[in-house]
């Protein structure tokens, strides 16, 4: 079962990644002054294989408007 399961694991969206750090690096900032918070965001873009990921609620958790 494991086994299956880790075999599903994707290598990082490489696109997504350079898109999510064009994004970052276009908005009026200076360069990477978010330090880890960027290099979070641009990994997150390459496991969501999205360059804008969208955080999701967390499990057990309700959003409420």
């Amino acid at each position: 079962m494991l086994t299956k399961l880790l075999e599903t694991i994707r290598p990082l969206d490489e696109n997504a990644m350079e898109s999510a750090r064009l994004h970052w690096d276009a908005i009026a900032k200076p360069l990477h002054s978010l330090g880890r918070l960027e290099d979070m965001i641009v990994q997150l873009a390459g496991i969501c294989e999205n360059p804008v990921p969208a955080p999701r609620k967390k499990a057990g958790q309700t959003l409420s408007k």
